[in-house]
């Protein structure tokens, strides 16, 4: 699902499985949140290449957000000096990862939005990778649709 945010800023919703097909590939997914609500969350996350893929496709800041979004952020940080290790590149000094285990949904959200940044909104995106079986991801997503 695409939203145009009241910001100006194109706004992808989707699930893990259809991150390839929602986003245009002419478009970076320049910030991507992902939700942890618990350690089950945490590890669908990280099982695959999601993460990997993302920073492929030009991912400069992951908001984390949940209960769990402390663990989850410090995993996508090894992951992220992991694929430097691999690739020889230093993409962890120009990637950021925040999370957001204690604020409100509406706050998480928000910060989401509006407070982060990125290069061009022509050719960059948000794309929130929600859980359509999960209570507080629905809630996330009623969130992002009136932003």
């Amino acid at each position: 699902m695409m939203i145009q945010c009241s910001n100006n800023r194109t706004l992808f919703v989707t699930n893990r499985d259809s991150v390839d097909v929602e986003i245009d590939s002419s478009l970076t997914p320049y910030v991507v949140m992902l939700t942890a609500w618990n350690s089950a969350d945490v590890s669908n996350i990280l099982q695959g290449s999601l993460v990997r893929n993302l920073l492929l496709k030009g991912t400069r800041n992951f908001v984390c957000l949940g209960r769990f979004s402390e663990q989850l952020h410090d995993e996508i940080d090894e992951l992220i000096y992991q694929f430097d290790d691999e690739n020889g590149s230093e993409l962890a000094t120009n990637i950021l990862t925040t999370y957001h285990s204690d604020e409100s949904i509406e706050d998480g959200v928000n910060y989401y939005v509006c407070g982060t940044q990125f290069k061009d909104k022509t050719s960059s995106c948000l794309l929130a990778i929600l859980n359509e079986d999960s209570a507080e991801d629905r809630e996330v997503k009623s969130f992002l649709e009136t932003a």
